[in-house]
């Protein structure tokens, strides 16, 4: 049996799969559902600005400063400098990184005329900062719903200028002025429709996880 597992396992390194364990090329042949991660398994992970809603130089600048001096790594970071530039300043701006609970981030720089606050996070997460009222909240919604239906990635922009430095994150980002939204697309890698339609032929059924917007997950998986 062990023989015929290792086998198994053999054919399957050949088509370019390495198996740990050889327990798991039985388990793999009984298995029903997949699970599959969106971001960087069933997509390339590469991210392409593909639309922006508002004025582009002015949403891209924002959304560029509001990571700080810090290296672009995220790909949304990347396509950011990409196509904005990078901020020519020495200034090292306090920074109130992406934080998983407030779905956003932000940059104070200090500049002649006061202090500037640049943010950019998850649509809902940056509008509920706003000073807008309900209904221009619901109309921009309204717009993030089209982008993502269309399989896009969006990012809300927005900023605020004060007096004096914010203390802390919950101070710079309160009573912000939205700015726009940026859309990217994040394309399909090679191969991926004919797995997914091998798996259904086989009888199992792919599910994909993503923190992204719903409606852009299900355009994804369409």
């Amino acid at each position: 049996v062990t023989v015929l597992v290792a086998i198994g396992g053999l054919r399957l390194a050949q088509r370019g799969v390495l198996l740990r364990r050889l327990r798991a090329a039985e388990a793999v042949g009984a298995m029903t559902v997949l699970l599959a991660d969106k971001t960087g398994t069933l997509t390339e992970n590469r991210l392409l600005i593909e639309r922006i809603d508002g004025d582009r130089e002015h949403v891209l600048t924002v959304a560029a400063a509001a990571h700080g001096a810090a290296a672009a790594q995220d790909p949304v970071d990347r396509a950011l400098v990409e196509a904005a530039g990078e901020r020519a300043s020495s200034e090292r701006p306090a920074r109130n990184p992406f934080d998983p609970l407030r779905r956003r981030e932000s940059a104070v720089w200090c500049e002649a005329d006061g202090t500037w606050v640049a943010v950019k996070g998850a649509p809902e997460a940056v509008l509920e900062a706003c000073a807008m009222s309900e209904a221009d909240r619901a109309s921009v919604l309204e717009r993030v719903g089209r982008l993502a239906d269309d399989g896009l990635r969006v990012i809300a922009v927005a900023e605020r200028r004060v007096a004096a430095v914010p203390g802390g994150a919950a101070d710079a980002e309160t009573d912000l002025a939205f700015v726009g939204l940026a859309a990217f697309r994040d394309p399909l890698r090679p191969g991926v429709r004919d797995a997914v339609a091998e798996l259904a032929h086989a009888g199992v059924r792919t599910i994909v996880v993503s923190g992204d917007h719903p409606e852009t997950v299900a355009a994804t998986a369409r």
